[in-house]
Protein backbone atom coordinates (compact mmCIF):
# COMPACT_ATOMS: atom_id res chain seq x y z
CA UNK A 1 0.00 0.00 0.00
CA UNK A 2 1.28 3.46 -0.84
CA UNK A 3 1.68 5.90 2.10
CA UNK A 4 -1.29 8.16 1.27
CA UNK A 5 -3.49 5.41 -0.14
CA UNK A 6 -4.91 4.62 3.29
CA UNK A 7 -6.34 8.15 3.65
CA UNK A 8 -8.45 8.05 0.48
CA UNK A 9 -8.48 10.38 -2.47
CA UNK A 10 -10.45 12.58 -4.81
CA UNK A 11 -12.54 11.17 -7.64
CA UNK A 12 -13.82 13.25 -10.55
CA UNK A 13 -16.15 12.28 -13.39
CA UNK A 14 -15.76 14.44 -16.47
CA UNK A 15 -16.36 14.55 -20.21
CA UNK A 16 -13.27 15.27 -22.29
CA UNK A 17 -13.23 16.53 -25.88
CA UNK A 18 -10.23 17.20 -28.09
CA UNK A 19 -9.94 20.87 -29.09
CA UNK A 20 -6.77 20.61 -31.15
CA UNK A 21 -3.62 18.55 -31.13
CA UNK A 22 -2.50 19.75 -27.68
CA UNK A 23 -5.67 20.97 -25.95
CA UNK A 24 -8.59 19.13 -24.38
CA UNK A 25 -11.81 20.66 -23.06
CA UNK A 26 -13.04 19.24 -19.75
CA UNK A 27 -16.63 19.38 -18.45
CA UNK A 28 -16.74 18.16 -14.86
CA UNK A 29 -19.91 16.25 -13.93
CA UNK A 30 -19.26 14.90 -10.41
CA UNK A 31 -16.54 15.18 -7.82
CA UNK A 32 -15.89 14.09 -4.28
CA UNK A 33 -13.98 11.98 -1.77
CA UNK A 34 -13.35 8.24 -1.86
CA UNK A 35 -11.99 6.42 1.16
CA UNK A 36 -10.57 2.90 1.41
CA UNK A 37 -12.89 -0.03 1.90
CA UNK A 38 -13.40 -1.39 5.38
CA UNK A 39 -13.10 -5.17 5.77
CA UNK A 40 -16.19 -6.86 4.26
CA UNK A 41 -17.68 -3.46 3.32
CA UNK A 42 -18.06 -1.55 0.09
CA UNK A 43 -15.85 1.44 -0.73
CA UNK A 44 -17.18 4.68 0.78
CA UNK A 45 -17.53 7.72 -1.45
CA UNK A 46 -19.13 11.15 -1.23
CA UNK A 47 -19.83 12.39 -4.74
CA UNK A 48 -21.69 15.59 -5.66
CA UNK A 49 -22.89 17.00 -8.94
CA UNK A 50 -20.64 19.77 -10.26
CA UNK A 51 -22.23 22.99 -11.53
CA UNK A 52 -19.80 24.22 -14.19
CA UNK A 53 -20.85 27.15 -16.39
CA UNK A 54 -18.04 26.87 -18.96
CA UNK A 55 -15.66 24.02 -19.84
CA UNK A 56 -12.19 23.99 -18.37
CA UNK A 57 -9.23 23.15 -20.60
CA UNK A 58 -5.81 21.56 -20.41
CA UNK A 59 -2.89 22.30 -22.72
CA UNK A 60 -0.80 19.13 -22.92
CA UNK A 61 2.94 18.78 -23.47
CA UNK A 62 3.98 15.22 -24.27
CA UNK A 63 7.37 14.35 -22.82
CA UNK A 64 7.28 10.63 -23.57
CA UNK A 65 4.85 7.68 -23.62
CA UNK A 66 4.63 7.70 -19.80
CA UNK A 67 4.65 11.39 -18.81
CA UNK A 68 2.56 14.42 -19.79
CA UNK A 69 2.81 17.94 -18.35
CA UNK A 70 -0.45 19.91 -18.52
CA UNK A 71 -1.37 23.54 -17.85
CA UNK A 72 -4.98 24.28 -16.98
CA UNK A 73 -7.09 27.35 -17.69
CA UNK A 74 -6.84 28.44 -14.03
CA UNK A 75 -3.02 28.45 -14.19
CA UNK A 76 -2.66 25.05 -12.55
CA UNK A 77 0.05 22.63 -13.63
CA UNK A 78 -0.36 18.85 -13.65
CA UNK A 79 2.13 16.05 -14.18
CA UNK A 80 0.24 13.02 -15.51
CA UNK A 81 1.93 9.64 -15.27
CA UNK A 82 0.53 6.72 -17.25
CA UNK A 83 -0.04 3.68 -15.03
CA UNK A 84 -0.48 0.24 -16.51
CA UNK A 85 -1.05 -1.43 -13.13
CA UNK A 86 -4.59 -0.06 -12.59
CA UNK A 87 -7.77 -1.92 -13.48
CA UNK A 88 -10.20 0.81 -14.63
CA UNK A 89 -13.27 -1.02 -13.31
CA UNK A 90 -11.70 -1.24 -9.85
CA UNK A 91 -10.36 2.33 -9.98
CA UNK A 92 -13.72 3.86 -10.95
CA UNK A 93 -15.75 1.51 -8.78
CA UNK A 94 -17.93 0.17 -11.62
Amino acid sequence: MRPLECSGGIRVRAEVQFAGSQRVMVCFRQGGWVVPSLPNRQKLSWMRKVQQSTPAWLDITVLDEQLRICRGNAGTTFALLKRNDLNLNTFFGV
